[in-house]
C-alpha cells in the first residue's frame, strides 16, 4: 500500500489510540489494526524525527512554554514539501469497514476514527 508521509504521520496515532484504549473490535479487524501499527511505527519514528528537525530549523519556539512552536511559512513550505512523499508499505492493505464494526450496537470506532484512518479503511 502507498501512503504519504503526512498519512503515516496523521493515521498512527490514532490506530495507538485505539490499541491503548482497547476498543472493542471484531478479532479478524484487531488483528489487522495491531498490524498495521507494526508496520506504520517504525516510519513513524522516521517522519516524526524528520518533524522535529523541521521544527528546530525553520519554527519559532515560544517563550516560556516548553515544547510549542509557531509555524513559520518556511516550516510550513519545508514540512509541506517533505510530508507529499508516498512511500510502499509491504504487506499493508485496507481493512474492510465490516471487520472494523463489532456489531449489536457496540460503538469500537468513532466516526472521527474512520475520517482519520482515511486510507486504511475499505468501504464496499
Amino acid at each position: 500500500m502507498k501512503l504519504t508521509l503526512q498519512q503515516v504521520f496523521d493515521v498512527t496515532p490514532v490506530i495507538a489510540t485505539i490499541i491503548r484504549e482497547k476498543r472493542v473490535l471484531p478479532f479478524k479487524g484487531s488483528y489487522r489494526m495491531m498490524r498495521a501499527h507494526a508496520k506504520l511505527a517504525p516510519e513513524l519514528k522516521i517522519v516524526g524525527d524528520k518533524y522535529d528537525e523541521f521544527l528546530k530549523l525553520h519554527a519559532k519556539a515560544i517563550e516560556g512554554q516548553e515544547g510549542q512552536f509557531t509555524m513559520t511559512p518556511e516550516f510550513v513550505a519545508a514540512w509541506t514539501d517533505f510530508a507529499k512523499d508516498e512511500i510502499e508499505i509491504t504487506d499493508l492493505d485496507p481493512i474492510p469497514l465490516e471487520q472494523l464494526d463489532p456489531g449489536d450496537g457496540v460503538v469500537g470506532l468513532f466516526a472521527a476514527d474512520l475520517i482519520a484512518l482515511g486510507p486504511l479503511v475499505k468501504d464496499d
